[in-house]
């Protein structure tokens, strides 16, 4: 488990709902505690220069966070008033076949 003490942030996540007849949708917002939400930036070389590309980490630990779950691609979280978009989840192991953590990886 991810120690209490690290998981300081509190977030909204909007579960995706596949294609309907009316478009993309999500779920209502519903509340997300005890996670980890980490800026992660990258320069990248491209021809014309360095670009700093930017994106963000949420950890989401399987025995402290509450409710403990892997999200879905396409969906939302919500943190300090800005909407990031989950591109990939990793489930990390440690021993055993639990699930230790989810690591959320957003743009």
């Amino acid at each position: 488990m991810i120690q209490r003490r690290l998981l300081i942030h509190n977030v909204e996540y909007k579960e995706y709902i596949p294609k309907s007849a009316y478009g993309e949708e999500w779920e209502e917002p519903v509340p997300v505690n005890r996670v980890r939400v980490q800026p992660v930036n990258r320069v990248v070389k491209t021809s014309n220069g360095d670009d700093i590309q930017s994106s963000t980490l949420i950890f989401i630990d399987r025995i402290n966070s509450s409710p403990a779950f892997r999200p879905s691609e396409k969906s939302i979280f919500i943190f300090d008033n800005r909407e990031y978009n989950v591109v990939s989840v990793d489930e990390v192991y440690t021993r055993g076949s639990n699930v230790h953590h989810w690591e959320v990886y957003c743009n």
